[in-house]
C-alpha cells in the first residue's frame, strides 16, 4: 500500500497495517494499492481523508482472486482487402494469476476456412492456460479463397501494444494456424509490418504456402530477427496432401524435405515437423497436443529466448521428423 511516499506491505495473514510515518492532525491522506499481488486484485474502501486528533483506523482493503483466464474483446480498424478500412474484432485471453508487471509472449491464433465468407475469431483459451497471450483473430473474405488476414493479423496487433491492460511481451510473437490458417502462416509471417515480432510459427493439418515458384524454402530470415517454423499434419490428410503443393498449398513433408535440402544450415535446426500415421485432415490423433506444445515452448524459450516461467519446460525436444 502507499500514501504519498510511504508505503508498507501487508502480508496474506495480515488483520492491520500501520504505516510508519505519522501524519499529524489536519494532514491529509491517500491510500493507495501500489502492487496488486500476484492472482489476485485488490481495492481500498475510505483511502483518503483528513486526520483527526485519533489514529485512522477505517481504511479497509478487499482482495477478490483473479479468474483463471482472463478474456478481453478488442476491436480495431483494419484494411478490408480493398483499401476500405473496417471494424475487425479479436478476442484476448490471457493468465489471471500473473503478478503486477509481468509480461508473456503473444501467440496469435488463426483459424480456418473453407474459401468463402467472414470468419470470426476462435474462443480458444487454450494457449491462456499454457501461460501464454493469446489474441485469436478473424478475417474479412475478399474473394474465392482469399482474404484480408495479413491486415486483420497486424490490426490486431496494433491493438495489443496499445492496451496497457494486456501483460503481453510485444517483443515476441508467435502465429499459431489450423488448416488455411496453417497454410498462410509463413506467407503472414514474411508479409505483416510486424515481421520483426514473430519469433516462431506453428502450422496445424498442413505445411504452409510458398508464393514464388522460384523459391523452394520459406523465408526463414524475413527481418533481421529469424523465426523458427513447426508443422504437424496427419499423414492421411487429403485436403493438403503430405508429399504435395497444389495450388502451393504445400503438405508437410514437402516442406520438411524442402528445409532438408537447403543449402541454409539454420534450415535444418529451425525446422520442426511431426506426421502421425492415417488420420484425416482435422483429426487429432493421440500425441497431437503434446508434441503442439512442446513445439511452441521450444521455438520461444529456447530457440526465441523468452524468459522462462513456471510450466515453460518442455517434455521433450521437437525435431524435423517428416522426411
Amino acid at each position: 500500500l502507499r500514501n504519498g511516499t510511504d508505503t508498507v506491505t501487508v502480508g496474506t495473514s495480515n488483520t492491520a497495517f500501520i504505516f510508519g510515518t505519522r501524519i499529524a492532525a489536519g494532514g491529509v491522506y491517500a491510500v493507495t494499492v501500489s502492487a496488486q499481488p500476484a492472482g489476485q486484485t485488490c481495492t481500498v474502501a475510505n483511502g483518503s481523508g483528513t486526520v483527526a486528533s485519533a489514529n485512522v483506523t477505517n481504511v479497509s482493503v478487499t482482495c477478490t482472486n483473479n479468474p483463471a483466464v482472463v478474456s478481453k474483446t478488442i476491436t480495431y480498424s483494419a484494411d478490408n482487402g480493398f483499401g476500405v478500412m473496417v471494424q475487425h474484432t479479436a478476442m484476448v485471453y490471457y493468465p489471471g494469476s500473473l503478478a503486477a508487471g509481468v509480461k508473456r509472449p503473444v501467440i496469435v491464433s488463426i483459424p480456418g476456412w473453407g474459401g468463402s465468407g467472414d470468419v470470426g475469431p476462435s474462443s480458444s483459451t487454450y494457449w491462456a492456460t499454457q501461460g501464454y497471450v493469446a489474441v485469436n483473430v478473424g478475417f474479412k473474405f475478399i474473394r474465392t479463397w482469399e482474404s484480408n488476414l495479413w491486415d486483420s493479423v497486424d490490426g490486431a496487433l496494433d491493438a495489443v501494444q496499445a492496451d496497457a491492460s494486456i501483460p503481453a511481451d510485444n517483443s515476441i510473437v508467435a502465429l499459431n494456424g489450423t488448416s488455411y490458417g496453417g497454410t498462410q502462416s509463413v506467407v503472414v509471417a514474411t508479409n505483416i509490418r510486424h515481421k520483426n515480432l514473430i519469433r516462431a510459427v506453428l502450422a496445424e493439418d498442413a505445411g504452409y504456402t510458398w508464393w514464388d515458384s522460384a523459391i523452394n524454402t520459406a523465408f526463414i530470415a524475413p527481418s533481421s530477427r529469424p523465426f523458427s517454423i513447426a508443422m504437424q499434419e496427419n499423414q492421411g490428410d487429403a485436403s493438403f496432401p503430405i508429399d504435395s503443393c497444389a495450388f502451393t498449398n504445400c503438405g508437410i513433408r514437402n516442406r520438411a524435405q524442402s528445409h532438408q535440402n537447403s543449402a541454409n544450415g539454420a534450415d535444418h535446426v529451425r525446422v520442426y515437423s511431426n506426421c502421425p500415421a492415417g488420420g484425416s485432415h482435422g483429426a487429432r490423433p493421440a500425441g497431437w497436443d503434446v508434441w503442439k506444445l512442446n513445439a511452441m515452448k521450444h521455438m520461444l524459450h529456447v530457440d526465441a529466448g523468452a524468459p522462462p516461467f513456471a510450466g515453460s519446460a518442455t517434455s521433450a525436444t521437437p525435431t524435423n521428423a517428416c522426411l
